[in-house]
């Protein structure tokens, strides 16, 4: 196996995750690269499982063995040290290209001792419940961000705000009144020059 070179991003989909990865897993083949480690889900809380396994960005990979002391009455025992793994939906089926299913993907949330919901979740792939491995991605739910409100500053006049103000500084009717006022300093203008050649003629 090999580490990722420099510059390149572990971004597997779904399906490659059962195909490239735990199907070859669990058949003991190699795998592609050295980015997925071996941790046992069981008595381990998911932010020890993060210090112990591979984090590639905000997620961390890990194949969890499914022996026969991890399950009780057929089902898994998801239990560690302050809390325990909650499945949140169904199982939705993956398939591949073909139309082929390949497996499952089961998504989890952790619940501490007191059963309260926390922001650590997982999403388990498995292809059967015989297989002996099933591959594990551990994460953080981010807080939703709280949306930027527009100052007033930043905020645009629009031509229904137009029509909320007075009449003398709306836009249309401020291109009236400038061309009127235009208008009556022309004819006073013209009055003027009136007066002044009448004054002339009397003077000559």
């Amino acid at each position: 196996m090999m580490a990722l070179p420099s510059g390149f991003r572990f971004q597997p989909t779904d399906q490659e995750l059962l195909v490239c990865y735990l199907r070859r897993k669990i058949h003991n083949l190699p795998l592609p690269c050295n980015v997925i480690k071996e941790i046992e889900l069981r008595n381990h809380d998911p932010w020890e499982i993060c210090r112990l396994g591979e984090k590639v960005e905000s997620n961390c990979y890990f194949f969890n063995p499914t022996v026969k002391n991890n399950w009780n009455c057929g089902r898994p025992i998801r239990v560690a040290n302050n809390g325990h793994w909650k499945p949140t939906a169904r199982d939705k089926p993956i398939y591949d290209n073909r139309n082929k299913k390949v497996g499952t993907k089961k998504s989890l949330a952790f619940k501490n001792l007191r059963g309260k919901k926390t922001n650590w979740l997982m999403d388990e792939y498995m292809i059967t419940k015989l297989d002996k491995w099933v591959l594990s991605c551990i994460y953080k739910k981010k807080r939703n961000q709280k949306k930027k409100r527009t100052s007033n500053s930043e905020v645009k006049r629009t031509d229904e705000d137009d029509q909320n103000l007075p009449t003398n500084i709306r836009k249309g009717d401020q291109e009236t009144t400038c061309d009127a006022d235009n208008d009556r300093n022309a004819d006073e203008d013209s009055f003027e020059g009136q007066l002044l050649d009448l004054a002339k003629l009397v003077l000559h």
